[in-house]
C-alpha cells in the first residue's frame, strides 16, 4: 500500500487520512535541519539511488507488464524476464527494451570529478 504525506499533521492513505502521531516530522522537515553538506550527501544518495533502477523496476513504473512489453518487442515473456534479470546485457537489447517503454537510452561516460560526457554513436 502506498502512502503519500500530504501535510504534516495527516497522512493520507488511500482515501482514508490518518492522524499522525504527536512529534512526527516529515522527511522533507528532517532533512531541512542537517547540515548544508548532510544535506547534499542525501541528494546525492537519492539521485544515485534513481539511476540504478533496475529494468523490472523501471517496467513496473511504467505499468507495463513482460507480456506486453514482449509484445512490442516481437520476443518472448521469458526472454524479457531473462533481460530483466542479465547484467551482461547487450547496449542493442537494452535500447530496444527502453525505447518499447517510450524512452530514449543516452550513455554518459564519467569523469573522476564527477562531470558527465554524453557518448553518442556516430552517424
Amino acid at each position: 500500500m502506498e502512502t503519500v504525506l500530504m501535510d504534516k499533521n495527516h497522512i493520507f492513505t488511500d482515501d482514508r487520512s490518518l492522524k499522525m502521531s504527536e512529534g512526527f516530522i516529515s522527511s522533507d522537515e528532517y532533512e531541512e535541519k542537517l547540515a548544508e553538506e548532510e544535506q547534499t550527501t542525501i541528494q546525492e544518495k537519492a539521485r544515485e539511488m534513481y539511476t540504478e533502477l533496475k529494468l523490472e523496476q523501471l517496467r513496473r513504473q511504467f505499468r507495463v507488464s513482460q507480456k506486453e512489453l514482449a509484445g512490442k518487442m516481437q520476443i518472448t515473456q521469458s526472454q524479457v524476464s531473462k533481460i530483466e534479470n542479465n547484467q551482461n546485457l547487450e547496449i542493442r537489447t537494452l535500447r530496444r527494451f527502453l525505447n518499447n517503454l517510450g524512452l530514449e537510452m543516452v550513455i554518459y561516460a564519467k569523469k573522476e570529478d564527477g562531470a558527465l560526457i554524453p557518448i553518442t554513436k556516430h552517424k
